[in-house]
C-alpha cells in the first residue's frame, strides 16, 4: 500500500501526508481518504499518534474548503476513525492470542481508545461499522476478570480458629468458575498457568488451614468430645464437596485419603477410643 500510495502522489503531483509533514491545504480529499488507510497497517501506539495527528489535518482541510459537504466531512472522519480501531483490534487480538503478560498494560490502554471510540459512536460523533471493537473490548474485559480471579485465589484467606467453619462452598463455586473460564479458551500463557495452578492452589490453602486447626487443636490443655468431633468433621470435608463427591483439586483420591489418615493420628480426648460414644 506504502508504494501505491507512492506512486499516487506522484502521477498526481501531490504530496501525501505519511507523516507529520505537509500543508493539509494542499491535499485534496481523496488524498486524505486514502493516507487514514496508513493508520489501519501501524502498530497501535504508532496508529494514535497518526490517527490524533490526521484528525487535526482532517479539520484544518475542512475549515479551509467550505465546498465540503456535512455527509462527505463525517464521511472522512469516520473511515480515520475506522481504520485507527482496526489498528486497535488487530493488535489487542495479537496481544490475546500471545504475550499477554509482558504486554497486560498495552492491552489495557487499547481497551481505553476502544472505549473512546465506541463512546464517540454512542453520541453520534462518529459512525462505522463498530461489532470487531466491541467483541475485542468484551474479550479484554473477560481477559482481565480472569486475571483478577486468579489473583484472588491466590491472595485468598482462611479463618483459622474451631470456631470458624470453613466455608467448603466457596471452593465449589471457585473450581466450578474455574472450568468455565478454561471454555473461554484463551491461549494467553498467563491465563492458561494460572487456571491450572487454580485448584492447586485451592488444595494447599485448604491443607494449610487445617493443619493449623490440627495445631491449634493439639495444643488444647483439655480436648473434649465436641473438639474431636468437629476437627475430624474438617478432614472430611477436605475430602468431599458436601454432596458425597470427591472435590476436583487435581490430586488423586488416593492422596487425598492419605491426608486425612496422616491427620487422623490426632490424639483423642480421654475415653474416647475407637467411636464417639464410649
Amino acid at each position: 500500500m506504502l508504494i501505491s500510495l507512492f506512486l499516487y502522489a506522484c502521477n498526481n503531483k501531490h504530496k501525501i501526508d505519511t507523516g507529520d509533514t505537509g500543508d493539509p491545504e494542499s491535499f485534496s480529499y481523496q488524498q486524505l481518504s486514502d493516507t487514514a488507510k496508513l493508520i489501519a497497517e501501524m502498530k497501535w501506539k504508532d496508529a494514535k499518534i497518526k490517527y490524533n495527528n490526521h484528525l487535526s489535518r482532517i479539520n484544518i482541510y475542512l475549515s479551509k474548503n467550505d465546498l465540503i459537504n456535512e455527509s462527505e466531512a463525517r464521511k472522512l472522519i469516520n473511515v480515520t476513525s475506522m481504520y485507527y480501531a482496526t489498528s486497535l483490534t488487530r493488535e489487542a487480538r495479537t496481544i490475546l492470542n500471545g504475550d499477554c503478560e509482558s504486554k497486560h498494560s498495552d492491552l489495557n490502554d487499547i481497551k481505553k481508545e476502544l472505549d473512546a471510540l465506541l463512546a464517540q459512536i454512542s453520541s453520534q460523533k462518529i459512525e462505522f461499522n463498530s461489532d470487531e471493537a466491541k467483541l475485542v473490548k468484551q474479550r479484554i474485559e473477560k481477559h482481565n476478570e480472569i486475571l483478577l480471579f486468579i489473583s484472588n485465589i491466590r491472595s485468598q484467606s482462611m479463618p483459622t480458629s474451631l470456631d470458624k467453619d470453613y466455608d467448603i462452598s466457596y471452593n465449589v463455586t471457585k473450581l466450578a468458575k474455574k472450568r468455565e473460564y478454561e471454555n473461554e479458551n484463551f491461549s494467553c500463557n498467563r491465563i492458561k498457568t494460572g487456571l491450572i495452578e487454580v485448584p492447586r492452589s485451592l488444595n494447599d490453602r485448604h491443607v494449610a488451614y487445617i493443619n493449623e486447626l490440627v495445631n491449634i487443636y493439639n495444643e488444647l490443655e483439655a480436648k473434649t468430645k465436641s473438639d474431636y468431633v468437629k476437627i475430624v468433621g474438617y478432614f472430611d470435608n477436605y475430602c468431599y464437596n458436601g454432596s458425597g463427591s470427591y472435590l476436583s483439586y487435581g490430586i488423586s483420591n488416593s492422596i487425598a485419603e492419605k491426608q486425612v489418615k496422616q491427620w487422623m493420628k490426632i490424639s483423642k480426648p480421654e475415653g474416647l477410643v475407637n467411636n464417639f460414644n464410649e
